[in-house]
């Protein structure tokens, strides 16, 4: 017979292999899908969709499933090689991650790849930065295992301890050794100054979610060859002629695109000269308009340059552009002939031209030239049309340089 004492070990027994069992086998949590691929081992890649919290901290499974509706599959690390968002804001990769005396296979976050590439993982309320360099060996550089037993809280990392543990990371690159003093123990940090150097020094790299808006300010000159076309004349003959301008202007982009949207304000003087005639037999009235007016220019639109650390960049701008009427003087000549084409008056008048809003189009094409790191010119040239509710044409030929700074 079994007593009350067997049992009771029985049953605690049980409840321990159950228990053992449930923590071997992840419980699928909340419906938390994000569009996504993974990389299988072979090389072969899927699409779909992956759990978010499957990978909140250092994971050691995900689920995955080819649509929404579709059917949930389980994938340990042992069996991807990488993983991410459609949109590359996300990436994740199997290492082995260091542990107190081993280490274990885990899906963590890339931040930066490169020379030295940048992983991340939150644990338990630490914060984790591995960095793996040229020799291949993960190094945790925030809160390596040795420092302490207790998980359960932050570790205040002394800054001599973390600048030694950095220069034994960079010990085969002196650029960044000399560079030690701005890095913090923290994964935003390490990563900008890794990105940082790879700018500066030319080579390539990429991130993942450190940064991804991007803001490319700037100043603009240039000059545009002008025609104004009254639309409310007949027989108009128009004049070309060049208005010089200057403004500002700004590009936001991706980092991870060629894709960004760009606004420009700029004041232009600009300068217009036609000719028309009014036929009243047996008198002819001819007018020539000579008009000279400050207008500002405000315009939006999609910038594709690559910003890229190559000497010389492609650029293409399109856009709609405003523009309003600041200030305006027009000195107008009237000439009257009779029918032998003889002047039998003349006169001239000065107005003030009422302020005008025309609307319109312009494309810009060119090189963009990167002088030195994150700093770049750009030479463009392009066309615009304006229209105004008085059925005004306004054609531009635009030449123009800028002078830009990336804010990475």
């Amino acid at each position: 017979m079994i007593n009350f004492s067997q049992r009771l070990l029985l049953l605690l027994a049980l409840a321990l292999i159950i228990q053992v069992t449930g923590n071997s086998q992840p419980e699928k949590k909340t419906q938390n899908y994000f569009k996504g691929f993974i990389i299988r081992n072979n090389g072969d890649s899927l699409r779909g969709y992956i759990e978010l919290s499957s990978l909140q901290d250092r994971s050691k499974w995900l689920f995955f499933k080819r649509g929404l509706n579709g059917i949930d599959q389980q994938f340990y690390p042992s069996d991807l090689s990488a993983l991410g968002s459609r949109n590359q804001m996300y990436r994740y990769s199997s290492i082995n991650v260091p542990l107190l005396d081993s280490s274990e296979l885990s899906f963590v976050r890339i931040l930066v790849k490169g020379v030295y590439s940048v992983y991340f993982y939150k644990m338990l309320n630490l914060e984790h930065v591995l960095i793996i360099g040229p020799n291949k060996e993960v190094i945790d550089v925030t809160n390596p295992p040795w420092l302490s037993l207790d998980r359960s809280k932050n570790i205040n990392l002394s800054r001599d301890l973390f600048k030694e543990i950095l220069l034994s990371v960079f010990s085969n690159d002196p650029r960044l050794s000399a560079s030690i003093e701005n890095f913090r123990p923290d994964h935003r940090t390490i990563s900008m100054q890794l990105i940082k150097y790879y700018e500066e020094e030319g080579m390539p790299y990429e991130s993942y979610g450190i940064k991804n808006t991007v803001l490319i300010p700037g100043i603009i000159a240039g000059v545009t060859f002008d025609k104004l076309h009254p639309g409310n004349l007949n027989e108009v003959r128009s004049v070309t002629s060049s208005s010089p301008y200057v403004g500002i202007n700004m590009v936001v982009k991706n980092s991870h695109s060629r894709i960004g949207y760009y606004i420009e304000n700029s004041i232009a003087l600009k300068s217009f000269h036609y000719t028309y005639q009014i036929k009243d037999s047996p008198i002819t009235e001819y007018y020539e308009v000579f008009q000279k007016s400050t207008v500002n220019l405000t315009g939006i639109g999609i910038n594709l340059t690559s910003w890229s650390n190559r000497r010389i960049d492609p650029v293409f701008e399109t856009g709609i552009v405003l523009s309003s009427t600041l200030s305006s003087n027009s000195d107008n000549y009237k000439d009257i002939l009779n029918e032998n084409e003889d002047i039998v008056y003349s006169y001239l008048t000065h107005e003030k031209p009422p302020t005008q809003l025309f609307y319109g189009a312009l494309m810009k094409g060119g090189i963009c030239y990167n002088m030195a790191s994150n700093k770049f010119m750009k030479f463009t040239v392009g066309y615009s049309t304006y229209w105004n509710n008085g059925k005004d044409i306004l054609n531009s030929f635009i030449l123009s340089v800028s002078y830009s700074i990336n804010l990475k």
